[in-house]
């Protein structure tokens, strides 16, 4: 059975979602830091939903997440 993880901001907009076929992927923990895409977010709660038909869902993992730092975007080379 693989797990799905859903992140989102505290609006419930959705940040990041993975697939974690293999169950390879550690659970995020409260108050731990996690770089997605290319921002840096600190994790505010993590629930468990279970599916009732296991054999055809997957787990999937709600993680809210504030954003705490956002990759500075590069300089233009163009010059005015």
């Amino acid at each position: 059975m693989f797990c799905t993880y859903l992140y989102s901001d505290r609006n419930g907009r959705e940040v990041f979602r993975a697939t974690d076929p293999d169950e390879q992927l550690p659970i995020p923990q409260v108050g731990e830091t996690i770089k997605l895409d290319s921002h840096r977010y600190r994790v505010e709660s993590v629930r468990l939903v279970e599916s009732l038909s296991p054999a055809t869902l997957p787990r999937e993992y709600r993680v809210r997440v504030e954003l705490i730092e956002e990759r500075a975007k590069s300089a233009s080379p163009w010059k005015l």
